[in-house]
């Protein structure tokens, strides 16, 4: 069992057809008690779903199971299985409580920082902050078309910063809207960041496992050399201009 280092921002393992766990993120090891076989970190009454599900001749799969945290306790979990080949798997778990467990270290960090700060420079600092964060999620919202369609339209410069916050609004809410194809608009976007790029490739990796489809609208060319690399790993679609998608998908 070895600890790697990856790019996903969720937890993730790479299994095998006996559950053995081979490799395993430090993100999946601050939430759960990973350990030597997969099995053993499900909850009894989850063994069989995952016996059932977790199959190379399923392949792709998506569940939702119980699995035990860092304390023992029982966490609910949704499960993205893709298997790289008939011997071996990538687990990503997506812990239900994973929200609210974030918004709980961010209130503990704020009341480390009140201690040692003035409280009025504080305030107005966390003012310029929400401002800032609400105009990054405002450059790129989530708009559902249709029932199974959404729309991202992305504004101005793509900075690592700006998609680091809009990143967790598109995840949360592709999980939430249960969106089958996404459409990423990149005709109003400016320079893309060798940094901005990084965590898009998080983004659209994640989603490829989330079994969405990725559709890129209006790539500039400056910007379709780091782009199109996407397209080597990941199931992604490239459309001209959103007049193509919307006659493609919405028409109908």
């Amino acid at each position: 069992m070895q600890l790697v280092h990856d790019q996903m921002p969720l937890p993730l393992l790479m299994i095998n057809t006996k559950f053995d766990t081979l490799q395993y993120t430090p993100e999946a090891s601050k939430v759960f008690d990973v350990t030597e076989c997969f099995l053993d970190m499900v909850d009894e009454g989850s063994k069989s779903k995952v016996e059932k599900w977790i199959q190379p001749k399923q392949g792709k799969s998506k569940l939702e199971i119980n699995i035990y945290g860092k304390s023992s306790d029982v966490v609910l979990t949704e499960v993205y299985v893709r298997w790289m080949n008939d011997l071996h798997a990538e687990v990503i778990l997506y812990p239900k409580e994973k929200q609210n467990e974030h918004i709980t270290t961010m209130l503990d960090k704020l009341q480390n920082r009140l201690n040692d700060t003035n409280f009025a420079l504080l305030e107005e600092k966390e003012k310029v902050e929400d401002t800032l964060k609400e105009n990054y999620r405002l450059s790129a919202p989530f708009i559902q078309l249709t029932k199974d369609i959404a729309f991202v339209p992305l504004f101005g410069d793509v900075s690592e910063e700006k998609l680091h916050t809009i990143k967790e609004q598109v995840l949360a809410k592709a999980h939430d809207h249960h969106s089958n194809r996404i459409l990423f608009d990149f005709t109003a976007v400016g320079e893309l960041s060798a940094e901005g790029f990084r965590v898009l490739n998080e983004v659209f990796k994640t989603l490829d496992f989330m079994g969405k489809e990725i559709v890129l609208i209006g790539v500039k060319p400056k910007h379709s050399m780091k782009i199109n690399e996407f397209k080597v790993q990941l199931n992604i679609q490239f459309l001209h201009s959103l007049q193509t998608a919307i006659y493609r998908y919405c028409s109908r």
